[in-house]
């Protein structure tokens, strides 16, 4: 199913990339990373967008009208998920164009917290750090692997 998945992502990206220059793709990512990884991609194509402002938090954050008619209206949307962006979930569900999550691509190095041998809480006092890293929830910090951002 996900090898289905890839293909049919892969299929409208190049349909959306391939299409007359007048009519450039309007690329939406919902964080600044991803939309680096995709102006990269998309190179002399076209300049992706960001949906959150600097400084927003993906794990907090609530959508304005504005957003919602950003995703309405553009032709490719790529967000993590719902592990990390909840607020998006209701409003991609209505959404008819393609929407990429992330951390459902095959190939992805996925991490879960309580793999790794510390504790979070000694490492961040509670203001610095407030998002959920409860043991076994995907940590869907996905770029930040080299590998993942080669498959992303």
């Amino acid at each position: 199913m996900s090898r289905f998945f890839a293909l049919f992502v892969a299929f409208i990206t190049s349909t959306l990339l391939m299409a007359p220059a007048q009519a450039e793709v309007k690329v939406l990512t919902s964080i600044k990373p991803l939309q680096l990884i995709a102006a990269a991609v998309q190179d002399g194509v076209g300049a992706p967008e960001v949906l959150l402002p600097p400084g927003a938090s993906p794990h907090h954050y609530a959508l304005r009208p504005s957003d919602v008619r950003k995703v309405a209206q553009v032709d490719l949307l790529y967000w993590i998920g719902p592990d990390m962006e909840g607020f998006l979930a209701r409003v991609l569900k209505g959404r008819s164009k393609p929407t990429v999550a992330v951390q459902a691509l095959s190939g992805l190095q996925l991490r879960h917290f309580g793999e790794d041998s510390h504790s979070h809480e000694e490492e961040h006092g509670e203001d610095e750090h407030d998002h959920d890293h409860r043991p076994g929830s995907l940590d869907a910090h996905l770029w930040l692997s080299s590998l993942n951002a080669r498959v992303i």
